[in-house]
């Protein structure tokens, strides 16, 4: 047919070193999708976002223990700080922010403190 004859045209003229004729507009098969595009575009945005954070992070190439300890300690990292973050945030606003509210309230004195 004549794409076997096409074929053999192209072949026999790469082998006799001239070049092959152009291939037709509208002839060329659609371009394939790389891997990452084809994984990329099946993906949900939270498994897009897991993605990001194992190539930025350099997980990828961990095996999946020490990809698995790697995030506990992340974990533990961002408990600590939201922990910590949260105490913070609520002894400067029972010393400072509170009385500044309240105004004409001493809290810092212990006096006029309402009872529970």
């Amino acid at each position: 047919s004549t794409i076997d004859s096409e074929l053999r045209i192209q072949t026999s003229a790469r082998n006799r070193g001239a070049r092959a004729p152009p291939i037709q507009k509208g002839s060329r098969p659609p371009r394939r999708k790389t891997a990452a595009e084809a994984m990329a575009g099946e993906m949900s945005w939270v498994g897009k976002k897991i993605h990001l954070y194992n190539v930025t992070m350099g997980l990828y190439m961990l095996d999946w223990w020490e990809r698995c300890l790697f995030n506990i300690l992340v974990l533990i990292l961002l408990w600590f700080i939201c922990f910590n973050g949260s105490r913070f945030a609520t002894d400067v606003f029972e010393s400072h922010l509170k009385a500044r509210i309240l105004q004409g309230a001493n809290y810092g004195m212990g006096i006029g403190m309402p009872s529970s």
